[in-house]
């Protein structure tokens, strides 16, 4: 019996003592990660619109929409944040519009835990150039062969349907939200 206790007791002081270990290293790395987030943001708003030379955060509704400002100060475009599931996980992308609401600027990747080597290649160059002036009407659509593709559709990854399905789907799904939200703004 002295031995249980003493095992569990062990046990105990372990866990304890990792726990404390673990909110201090939390709580020192915290800092960072959220600095790291948002530089990474930021980053995805002048890598989609070009021409930005500052932006401005909005809360519209229940959009959270950034306002990318020309150095004249003209509205230069949008980019808002989507995220939902692909394959193996969540998917997050800074999405970038035109400001006349109808072609997108481009996608920009921030996390993803999607296949190597087939739904991670979401992240190269060629699948997202797709996207830049893609046209968002009806609906953004994707294809499985590149024969022909409309100005609305790009071509899924060779392998990876479903992670070029479901960002297709997140798109769409935010971008009529964000599209509204913007429409009843002006």
């Amino acid at each position: 019996m002295k031995d249980v206790i003493k095992r569990i007791s062990v046990l105990v002081l372990v866990s304890i003592f990792s726990g404390l270990v673990l909110s201090q290293v939390y709580n020192y790395a915290n800092p960072n990660i959220v600095e790291n987030q948002k530089d990474a943001i930021e980053k995805a708003i002048f890598n989609l619109i070009p021409l930005t030379v500052n932006y401005e955060f909005k809360k519209i509704g229940n959009q959270d929409i950034y306002f990318c400002y020309k150095k004249n100060q003209d509205l230069a475009g949008y980019v808002f944040k989507a995220q939902g599931m692909g394959y193996q996980g969540q998917i997050t992308f800074m999405v970038g519009l035109n400001k006349d609401l109808k072609k997108l600027k481009g996608i920009e990747i921030l996390k993803h835990s999607e296949t190597p080597g087939l739904g991670a290649k979401i992240v190269t160059d060629g699948f997202r150039k797709q996207f830049e002036n893609l046209k968002i009407y009806p609906t953004i659509e994707y294809a499985k062969s590149s024969d022909s593709l409309k100005e609305n559709q790009i071509q899924a990854i060779t392998g990876a349907t479903v992670t070029s399905k479901s960002i297709v789907n997140i798109l769409n799904t935010k971008l009529k939200d964000v599209v509204s939200v913007l429409k009843n703004y002006r």
